[in-house]
């Protein structure tokens, strides 16, 4: 793929390198924010920030209500502000997918991007999860 085509693929991905990221202390504690919309039977858990193990019960008080809620038929994790992803984090994934299977919830990650997306690809997460690429207009639908 060329740098033009590559460029268009991804111009929608909001990882900005910043000082902050630029070096990972493993005590700091960067900020992970975590919001949750549900919107016509679809829940929404969208997250900035590093995605961590430091986010694991923030990350599961965001989903934890979703699973038994009958007003809930679907799952949408999206990541197109996350902008560090480790393998806890990966694992939390799984945790969500295997939990939402087990009440017939299915569970998409969304506006993947960058390393965010290379990770997941690496992972194999595309066999386990159904990854869609939203474009940031149809992103309004949850404001």
């Amino acid at each position: 793929m060329n740098a033009i085509a590559q460029k268009k693929k991804t111009k929608h991905c909001l990882l900005r390198p910043t000082a902050q990221h630029s070096k990972i202390d493993s005590n700091a504690s960067p900020f992970m924010a975590i919001n949750v919309k549900i919107h016509d039977r679809l829940a929404r858990i969208a997250m900035s920030g590093h995605f961590n193990f430091q986010a694991h019960r923030d990350f599961k008080k965001s989903y934890a209500p979703l699973l038994g809620d009958a007003t809930v038929n679907e799952i949408w994790v999206e990541m197109s502000k996350v902008d560090y992803l480790d393998i806890s984090a990966l694992g939390m994934l799984m945790l969500l997918n295997e939990r939402a299977k087990a009440v017939n919830k299915p569970v998409a990650l969304i506006s993947t991007c960058g390393m965010v997306l290379r990770a997941l690809e690496m992972a194999n997460f595309s066999k386990t999860f159904n990854i869609k690429h939203i474009r940031p207009e149809n992103r309004a639908l949850f404001g």
